[in-house]
């Protein structure tokens, strides 16, 4: 999308490079971690990032962006809720390390979140009075 920015984006050679994310979490550099049949995903933003309105890019906002997402009164996603639906929470708060558990194994992790919302402004209309 080019009016919002993602945690990932593809590179002419089909290659992952981090956006808003500082890197990109696998199991080799230890941000992907399976637990059993589940997983968790630590995704590190970029440090000083700020919307076009001054208020900071953080976890909060990944958060609400993955609750706008699989709010009962969504009905006009593009690419539906497939692996956000496996994602049982998301820790960092207003911090820039989050951490996304899966309650299962997702091994598209990193198609999710191709857009990131701001908290401060999605919270202000309902989904239902969005669409």
């Amino acid at each position: 999308s080019p009016a919002f920015a993602s945690l990932l984006d593809v590179d002419q050679n089909l290659k992952y490079y981090p956006e808003l994310a500082s890197n990109v979490p696998t199991v080799a550099n230890g941000d992907v971690v399976v637990n059993g049949d589940k997983m968790d995903v630590t995704w590190k933003l970029r440090e000083g990032m700020k919307w076009s309105d001054g208020q900071p890019i953080t976890c909060a906002d990944v958060e609400a962006t993955w609750k706008w997402v699989m709010d009962k009164d969504q009905a006009g996603l593009y690419a539906g809720t497939v692996g956000y639906e496996d994602i049982t929470a998301i820790d960092g708060g207003t911090g820039t390390t989050c951490v996304m558990h899966y309650g299962k194994h997702y091994s598209a992790y990193l198609l999710n979140f191709g857009v990131i919302l701001p908290k401060h402004y999605i919270e202000t209309v309902p989904v239902k009075d969005a669409i």
